[in-house]
């Protein structure tokens, strides 16, 4: 009960104060009654109480994991494992290009790997090929995203690439 009301108090206490600190690792967005008005540079910040709202962005490098099962164009199942290393250095465009921001983001990641995986034979390099032809081809800076690297690990036997963008 007691967590409770502390949590309580602290997310009104978040609204009331009209300074707010953007660190290192991060973004920050600040909307006003609903609608974007700025990018928050780093350090301390001012905002209007209860009118304005932040939302954080982190742009550490993350990874995001992808697991893809589906059949090449000869006709083999493959399993395949995708990590890719991405970075976001754009809040905004991050934010209002990628809709459900990480989860989106997953499910490009998924829906390329597969893609990749069913317009190839079931042959490595041929994998490989398609998946960094894909990735190369899709707009990630326009989503305020950097790609550092991608690693490939075929599960079916246990194979790893490592594609450096």
């Amino acid at each position: 009960m007691l967590d409770k009301i502390i949590e309580i108090i602290s997310h009104f206490w978040q609204h009331l104060t009209p300074f707010f600190i953007v660190y290192d690792y991060e973004a920050a967005l600040i909307f006003r009654l609903g609608k974007f008005v700025r990018k928050a540079s780093r350090g301390l910040n001012v905002k209007i109480p209860i009118l304005d709202s932040v939302i954080r962005v982190r742009t550490l490098k993350d990874t995001i994991r992808a697991v893809a099962t589906t059949s090449t164009i000869d006709g083999v199942m493959v399993s395949c494992c995708l990590y890719l290393e991405y970075q976001i250095v754009d809040a905004r465009d991050y934010f209002f290009n990628n809709g459900s921001l990480l989860v989106n983001l997953e499910a490009i990641t998924n829906g390329i790997l597969s893609s990749a995986i069913r317009t190839s034979s079931y042959d490595t390099s041929s994998i490989e090929y398609s998946l960094h032809l894909r990735f190369s081809e899709y707009p990630w800076r326009d989503r305020g995203v950097v790609i550092h690297s991608i690693i490939l690990e075929d599960l079916y036997p246990t194979h790893a690439l490592l594609i450096n963008r």
